[in-house]
């Protein structure tokens, strides 16, 4: 009887098997490409073996119920105009310094800022029930901070801050090889931008989802004031709220309230993490490995993370490590 390809290959060395891209994923129906796609992740031994295959460490997940927070600073442009650039320097790092203070308090995580923006998200790369509640308690203490810096230099007496939320879903992943950064993709991220853009100064604007997952969740823990709609598209408007106020005091995030993804799906992680990082005894690490691989290449830019981390981060999502479509293909 023929043996099928996967028992001819595991008949092979180690170093012929390697020479192979195994995939494990599943055909998923693409409504918006009306097209069935197959959908995987490599599985691989080793780190080595993902470099020499011309992959690189990725998580590309798909969050489908998160919130994003956007901030800035009224009339920055204005301001930066009347400072020496090391004023906007010293300006920026005590805003962003206090920020930083507010997002440990409230369980949320920062991803970003450009220029003056400041982008937090709840709910990734960490799941939790109550990502919309997070996020609005961070966005009141912001602008609450924001209100006690007053007099910072003769030219600056007072900073505005302006906030947008929405919430939906995103993939999220970590893009880049040489500054490798967790990054958010997809519409949810638009509407979060544009809700801050249509703000007014120290004001919280949000989107209809966040203001109906808020009242799903906790009806009447925040009062919202209705405004008027904005147009997203041609086609498309969406209702908008202001956030007047809160009942009680913030939540204090716990373990419980943000919980690893691995609880969704323990036992078919664990078996993605054997297959990733199986035990070999007598063999060194694969973080040493993939960093020796790469000096050899004389391409390691960068210290890779710990295998903690790298196992944590397989842990946390279902990983699609890949550099573009056409390389994986060639594969």
């Amino acid at each position: 009887m023929r043996l099928s390809v996967t028992e001819e290959r595991h008949k092979l060395a180690d170093s012929e098997r390697e020479k192979f891209l195994t995939l494990k994923g599943q055909m998923v129906y693409m409504e918006e490409w009306e097209s069935i796609c197959f959908v995987g992740i490599p599985v691989m031994s080793h780190l080595p073996q993902m470099y020499r295959s011309g992959l690189f460490i990725n998580d590309f997940a798909l969050h489908d119920s998160m919130t994003i927070l956007f901030t800035d600073i009224v009339e920055f442009t204005k301001t930066c105009s009347s400072l020496t650039p090391l004023e906007v320097i010293e300006l920026l790092q005590v805003v962003y310094t206090n920020f930083d203070k507010v997002i440990d308090e409230h369980g949320v995580y920062k991803v970003e800022t450009i220029g003056d923006a400041y982008m937090v998200v709840s709910g990734a790369p960490t799941k939790t029930e109550h990502d919309a509640e997070f996020i609005l308690d961070c966005a009141s203490q912001f602008l609450a901070e924001a209100g006690k810096l007053v007099n910072l230099n003769e030219k600056v007496p007072k900073i505005d801050v302006r906030a947008g939320v929405h919430s939906g879903a995103v993939v999220a992943g970590v893009v880049g090889l040489t500054m490798p950064r967790y990054c958010l993709f997809g519409e949810t991220v638009n509407v979060a931008n544009m809700m801050e853009q249509n703000s007014v100064p120290m004001k919280i604007l949000v989107s209809e989802s966040t203001h109906n997952k808020i009242e799903e969740t906790d009806p009447g823990l925040y009062q919202f004031e209705r405004q008027e709609e904005i147009e997203l598209k041609e086609d498309q408007k969406i209702q908008t709220f202001f956030v007047v106020g809160r009942h009680g005091a913030p939540r204090v995030p716990s373990l419980r309230d943000c919980e690893s993804r691995l609880d969704d799906s323990q036992a078919e992680e664990d078996e993605d993490d054997d297959l990733l990082f199986p035990p070999k005894p007598g063999r060194q690490s694969p973080t040493s490995e993939a960093e020796e691989e790469l000096k050899k290449r004389a391409q390691l830019s960068f210290t890779p993370v710990s295998d903690t981390g790298i196992e944590n981060y397989s842990r946390a999502s279902n990983r699609t490590p890949r550099r573009n479509n056409d390389s994986v293909a060639g594969k």
